[in-house]
C-alpha cells in the first residue's frame, strides 16, 4: 500500500570559504592609494588641503609616497598602507575590500597635532607615536576578522617602527 521510495543521499557541494581568497598586504602603487584615499574621502568626508596635484585627482600627503610620487613635503614621512584584496578563483583579477595606513609622528608633531582635550598632550606622547589613521572593511565583508587583520598588521610595523604611543581614528 505504501510506495517504497529509494533512500538516495543528496550531494552538496560545500561552498567555498571566500575568506580563503582574501589577502591583507602592504599597498603599493597609484591604484591602492587612490583606493584608500576612496576609502578616506567616503567614510571621513575628508576634504584635502594637501597632496600632489596629478591627471586623475589629488591624493592626500601621507598617500603620495604609497603612489610613487615624489613629492617635497613627503620627504620625511613615515608611511604603511595595507590592503585587503578579495582574489575570487572564478574570476580574473583582485577586488579590494578595504584598507587602512599608519604614519609615525615625533613627539613634537604628536603634541602639535593631538585635538584639544581633557589630557595632558605632552605627557601622551612618545618619541615616536604611530597615527592609525582608519582601517575600514567592505559592509559586505565584515564580521570575518578582516578589520583586525588590518589592525595588526598596521601595529606590528608600528612597533617595528619603534613606536612608544599609537594613536587610532576611525
Amino acid at each position: 500500500m505504501g510506495v517504497d521510495h529509494p533512500t538516495r543521499a543528496t550531494a552538496t557541494t560545500a561552498v567555498d570559504d571566500p575568506i580563503q581568497h582574501v589577502t591583507v598586504r602592504e599597498a603599493a602603487g597609484e591604484r591602492d592609494a587612490f583606493y584608500l584615499a576612496h576609502l578616506w574621502s567616503r567614510w571621513f568626508s575628508t576634504e584635502y588641503e594637501h597632496g600632489h596635484r596629478y591627471s586623475s585627482g589629488r591624493l592626500p600627503l601621507p598617500l603620495c609616497p604609497v603612489a610613487g610620487w615624489e613629492v617635497e613635503d613627503a620627504d620625511d614621512l613615515d608611511v604603511y598602507p595595507v590592503v585587503a584584496e578579495h582574489d575570487p578563483p572564478d574570476r580574473n583579477g583582485r577586488v579590494h575590500i578595504g584598507g587602512g595606513f599608519v604614519t609615525i609622528k615625533s613627539r613634537e608633531q604628536t603634541i602639535d597635532d593631538l585635538p584639544d582635550g581633557r589630557f595632558d598632550a605632552a605627557a601622551l606622547a612618545g618619541d615616536r607615536n604611530a597615527w592609525l589613521w582608519f582601517g575600514v572593511i567592505d559592509e559586505a565583508w565584515r564580521g570575518l576578522e578582516l578589520g583586525r587583520r588590518l589592525f595588526e598588521a598596521r601595529l606590528r610595523w608600528a612597533r617595528d617602527q619603534g613606536a612608544e604611543m599609537a594613536f587610532a581614528y576611525g
